[in-house]
């Protein structure tokens, strides 16, 4: 979705104001999608074959009025489509399960998801004509089986074996007044096979007291071919240790330290445009997975029947932290662009809170009242000064409050939320988060706001299902710094600061199952 319309001012250095803009943007798009499940008994288990298919195109104009110093106009165009479609997404997966008598029991699965994208932005404004395009073609193919063995009512041991294969293509082209730019790894080809072997056991002295220790071992191998070819070899012993007490039938302590290796991104590899700040990200082949050891204390209580009260704290030590470095052309050293790459150690720490409070007791029939938090701390050292400061991208505080009631004799349910534009997916638009570039900062912000459904079943399986989001039409904040280069050496070259109001949107659905 658009983030709306609203003024943007660009201040020097010394705070004076050297232009003032007015913001209109818009946006829409189609998804299609599809899906199909089967599951039959076969070889003494049951066995489910899935699959999904789904296209979306989406279209984002934005028109920049200049008012000040003179009267002028720019326009931004964004396409996820094409000729060739937009983004194409699909899906073919097994499942399989079979119980060996009473103690032993294996699960199998296989996956395999294709997708294909092609994206193009091109800016028109006075002096410069940008345009940047970029087609992308990759998957993933998964397999894995587990053994469960119960082999005393105390004693719980699993064992599980897995490889995966993802691999991308990608192509990406920038020219800026009709000359083409050199874009650092703009032809790529990224694959990485990974294996991994686990087990673990679950074992309980006492019915109060469950201990789980297990340990896994990863084999990656990454193979890139863009401006230069490389292959690397990665391997990563992961144990994990975790001890849950319940003294009492309302409370559990928990606590937990585990290795973990996060997964590689491809899309860290490719380049995107931001023309709507004026700068274009290269891709970055060479990244390894970003690694922490992470230390968590839990304490849950249990009340009314189905109340819960939880309180959860982590804290992360981070090797290979991926946050942003700059990459330089290897066909014209002196361009820089940003990109994403490992910076080195950090630490991460986060406080958690979740609330789920029945309203029964309150004499409001079955309601219910949902609340979750998130607080973030994280530390690192920036590339370009040597300075710490936060990693890019996280959002430092994220909230949630959703209330939902079911009137079961009318068979019907409404409920209500209200949020910060994080607490689901850290991948919205506008989402509260920074950006520390070699060249620049970035702030984002975005006020709370409220969605509202109400939902009813006239047949068993047909509903009809009416909403209405952002209903107090969030407002929306992003403060740009530009730097003349890297922040280290050049000083501030200027400052944009976009506040933009959103609309809000109405959704009616009719489903029918089946």
């Amino acid at each position: 979705l658009a983030e709306g319309n609203g003024p943007q001012v660009r201040r020097d250095i010394d705070g004076n104001v050297v232009d003032t803009v007015s913001v209109y943007s818009a946006a829409g798009g189609l998804t299609a999608y599809t899906y199909g499940v089967f599951s039959t008994p076969a070889w003494e288990g049951r066995l489910s074959i899935n699959g999904s298919a789904a296209r979306t195109d989406y279209a984002y104009r934005e028109e920049d009025n200049i008012t000040f110093p003179a009267a002028s106009s720019s326009n931004l165009h964004e396409y996820l489509g094409g000729p060739l479609g937009g983004q194409l997404l699909g899906e073919l997966g097994a499942h399989f399960n079979r119980n060996f008598g009473d103690k032993l029991v294996s699960e199998t699965v296989a996956l395999f998801e294709p997708s294909h994208q092609t994206y193009s932005s091109q800016l028109d404004s006075p002096g410069a004509d940008e345009v940047f395009s970029e087609r992308q073609h990759g998957g993933e193919a998964l397999g894995r089986t587990n053994l469960r063995y119960s082999a005393t009512p105390s004693l719980t041991a699993e064992g599980s074996a897995e490889v995966a294969y993802n691999w991308l293509s990608t192509a990406s082209t920038y020219f800026y007044n009709d000359t083409p730019v050199p874009l650092p790894n703009a032809l790529a080809t990224v694959s990485e096979f990974r294996d991994q072997i686990s087990g673990h056991a679950i074992w309980s002295p006492r019915k109060s007291i469950a201990l789980d220790l297990g340990a896994s071992i990863e084999d990656s191998t990454i193979a890139s071919k863009a401006d230069s070819s490389q292959s690397k070899m990665l391997n990563y012993f992961k144990p994990r240790f975790a001890l849950n007490f319940t003294p009492n039938s309302t409370e559990r302590l928990g606590i937990r330290i585990e290795h973990e290796v996060g997964q590689l991104d491809f899309a860290d590899f490719v380049a995107v445009s931001s023309l709507d700040t004026g700068s274009v990200h290269a891709g970055n082949t060479n990244i390894v997975p970003q690694q922490d050891w992470v230390f968590e204390a839990v304490n849950e209580y249990h009340f009314w029947s189905e109340g819960d009260v939880a309180l959860t704290y982590r804290h992360f030590l981070i090797t290979d932290a991926i946050d942003r470095v700059p990459i330089y052309s290897s066909s014209n050293p002196s361009s820089v662009f940003d990109a994403p790459g490992n910076i080195g150690s950090g630490t991460e720490d986060a406080a958690i809170v979740s609330l789920t409070l029945p309203l029964d007791h309150l004499r409001i029939e079955h309601g219910q009242l949902k609340l979750t938090a998130t607080r973030l701390w994280s530390s690192v050292t920036d590339p370009t000064t040597g300075a710490m400061r936060p990693i890019s991208g996280l959002n430092p505080f994220e909230y949630s409050i959703s209330f939902r009631q079911d009137l079961s004799r009318w068979r019907a349910d409404w409920g209500a939320s209200f949020l910060t534009p994080c607490s689901t997916s850290s991948t919205v638009k506008g989402c509260t988060e920074s950006q520390y570039r070699f060249n620049e900062v970035d702030n984002y912000r975005a006020t709370p706001t409220i969605n509202l459904f109400a939902e009813y079943q006239p047949w068993k399986g047909t509903s009809f299902r009416i909403e209405a989001d952002n209903v107090l039409q969030q407002r929306y904040n992003r403060v740009v710094n530009i730097y003349a280069g890297p922040r280290n050496a050049f000083p501030l070259s200027y400052q944009d600061d976009r506040s933009l109001t959103s609309s809000a949107s109405f959704l009616v659905s009719l489903r029918k199952t089946f």
